[in-house]
């Protein structure tokens, strides 16, 4: 006994099968849903840091014409005048005017998470107003390091 072979090698009953038709390419443009919905939160997203980075960078000003001004000084009497000026644009709601000696550096040390001062400080900012500079204490070149301390690290008051 013998079978019909078909006209071609492979299974006879899958000689009227055509080839494997695939469907035309997906076009990417018009955009389905999902993206324009991925678009608008993608562009929220980024305006929004945006916003926040330049609100940030605004509000910071006052700290980087501080530094710019301590590293620009001629004279180490100016230090002082830099930091109260700071703490204007910092905490504009604060009376500092009349701090001065311990009490000015307890109120700068409680503006850090760490205290930038030493209680000695207090006699090196009262020796900058008051005295010559031959009367001057000995590590008084320090506090111009750690009003730059303290201007890099204090956190401004929130608006």
């Amino acid at each position: 006994m013998d079978f019909p072979r078909p006209d071609g090698f492979g299974n006879y009953l899958l000689k009227d099968f055509g080839d494997i038709v695939l469907p035309a390419a997906v076009p990417w443009w018009p955009l389905g849903p999902g993206w324009w919905v991925l678009l608008a939160v993608t562009v929220l997203a980024l305006t929004l840091f945006a916003y926040f980075r330049y609100r940030h960078w605004r509000r910071n000003a006052y700290r980087r014409r501080a530094l710019r001004s301590l590293a620009q000084m001629d004279n180490l009497r100016q230090v002082t005048g830099i930091l109260k000026t700071a703490v204007y644009g910092a905490f504009p709601s604060d009376c500092v005017a009349p701090l001065w000696g311990a009490d000015w550096v307890a109120y700068l040390n409680s503006k850090t998470a760490f205290p930038c001062f030493e209680p000695s400080d207090s006699e090196c900012f009262n020796a900058l107003l008051s005295c010559p500079e031959r009367h001057w204490p000995a590590d008084i070149q320090s506090i111009q390091d750690r009003v730059r301390c303290w201007l890099q690290q204090h956190q401004e008051e929130k608006r």
